[in-house]
C-alpha cells in the first residue's frame, strides 16, 4: 500500500500573517473609532458654545428692547449696565479699546435701586472681570462680554441713521478647555437704537 500525504489546513507561518493582519485591522478601526468620537465630543462642545454665545447675544438685545419700550426717562437703548453703587445706577457700558478691555455678565433679577420697580424682574448687565462660569455635563464654560466701538462711518458706508451716537458693537466670548487645549467662540453683533425718529 502507499499512502500519500495531502496538505490540508494553514501552517504556522500562514496562520501568523492571518493573525497580524487581523490585527492590524482591529487596531486601526480602534483608532477610527477614538478619532471619531474625540471629533464628535468637541464638536458638540463648539456648538454648545456658539449657543451661549448667541444667548448672550440674545440677551443684550432684550435688555436694549426693554430700555426702549419701559417708559423711564433715565433708560436709553444703551443703558445696559445696573450698578446700584454707582450714580446715576443705570449707565452705558464702558467701550474697551486696545489698551483697555472692560468685562460685564448678564443678571437677572428685580433691581428697584437701578429702575424703581421691584415688581418687575428684567435683565441688565454688571462688571465682572471674570466672567461668568456655566456648567453644562463636565464642561465649564466662560462667558464674558464686552463692547467696543461700533466702528460705522455715517460717512463712509453708513447711514445717516447708524452712527456712533446711536449704535454700539457687542462682543460675547466663550471660552472653556477641551482635553487640556484652550477653546473659545465669540460672536459679535452691531446693535442699533431701532426706535431713533419714532
Amino acid at each position: 500500500m502507499n499512502f500519500t500525504k495531502s496538505k490540508k489546513g494553514f501552517g504556522l507561518l500562514e496562520t501568523l500573517i492571518a493573525c497580524a493582519v487581523l490585527i492590524l485591522i482591529c487596531g486601526a478601526l480602534l483608532a477610527i473609532n477614538v478619532i471619531i468620537t474625540r471629533d464628535i465630543a468637541y464638536a458638540r462642545d463648539d456648538s454648545i458654545a456658539s449657543d451661549l454665545a448667541q444667548e448672550g447675544i440674545e440677551s443684550l438685545r432684550q435688555i436694549r428692547d426693554s430700555n426702549l419700550i419701559d417708559g423711564l426717562d433715565f433708560t436709553n437703548w444703551n443703558s445696559f449696565v445696573c450698578d446700584p453703587s454707582a450714580t446715576p445706577a443705570v449707565n452705558t457700558p464702558v467701550l474697551s479699546t486696545a489698551s483697555s478691555t472692560v468685562y460685564y455678565t448678564i443678571v437677572a433679577g428685580s433691581y428697584p435701586a437701578c429702575y424703581g420697580i421691584a415688581s418687575n424682574p428684567r435683565m441688565a448687565i454688571k462688571n465682572n472681570p471674570n466672567g461668568e462660569n456655566i456648567i453644562i455635563g463636565s464642561i465649564i464654560y466662560n462667558r464674558k462680554i464686552r463692547f467696543l466701538s461700533s466702528g460705522v462711518d455715517p460717512l463712509v458706508g453708513g447711514t445717516p441713521e447708524v452712527t456712533e451716537d446711536n449704535a454700539i458693537r457687542a462682543v460675547v466670548n466663550i471660552s472653556w478647555n477641551y482635553r487640556g487645549l484652550n477653546r473659545q467662540v465669540e460672536i459679535s453683533e452691531l446693535l442699533t437704537n431701532w426706535k431713533r425718529g419714532l
